[in-house]
């Protein structure tokens, strides 16, 4: 029931909105199940293991970056600042009245 509900709510959502959404998406700040965090581990597991036989065979270090998680900052970066349940709250009734058609543009 709760996966048709979220169906049929990101179906009600205006492309010109969702374009928005997207634009300033952040991986690390969405959901991930345990099994999208064991390949991404795998995955950068891999790219360590491809770096290493590269070297051995007289090649140059290849910069790998991982891939970035929820919860996890990378090197030099910073986290956006935290909103308050007010700040929260407001976002989401102005997001709310947009998807509505009763907000401005």
């Amino acid at each position: 029931m709760e996966s048709r509900w979220q169906t049929a709510l990101r179906a009600s959502i205006p492309d010109e909105v969702l374009a928005e959404m997207v634009s300033d998406a952040r991986p690390e700040d969405g959901r991930w199940s345990q099994v999208e965090m064991l390949l991404c581990t795998n995955i950068d597991l891999l790219g360590q293991v491809l770096n290493v036989l590269v070297v051995a065979n007289g090649g140059e270090a290849i910069d790998i970056k991982p891939i970035r998680r929820p919860g996890h900052v990378p090197a030099g970066g910073r986290r956006r600042a935290v909103e308050t349940p007010d700040e929260k709250t407001a976002r989401r009734a102005a997001m709310k009245a947009r998807i509505d058609g009763t907000g401005s543009n």
